[in-house]
């Protein structure tokens, strides 16, 4: 169960003391965590096939331009 600072915004697991850690208030509530909160999409390896594959280009480019 995660907990709520309404005064300065904090979110965390636990308040140990009964108190916000960050601004010492005991104006906290709980939030229901739904099962609709979906997880953070992962990256999809051709993005960092392709940023590699400009990379190279790029400094062939930059090392073509120079040797001239």
């Amino acid at each position: 169960m995660d907990y709520h600072c309404v005064d300065c915004s904090y979110r965390g697991k636990k308040f140990l003391s009964g108190a916000c850690p960050a601004c010492g208030s005991n104006n906290i509530r709980r939030i229901n965590v739904t099962a609709d909160d979906s997880p953070v999409p992962t990256a999809k390896p051709y993005r960092l096939i392709t940023a590699m594959v400009l990379w190279l280009f790029f400094i062939v480019e930059v090392y073509r331009k120079l040797s001239l």
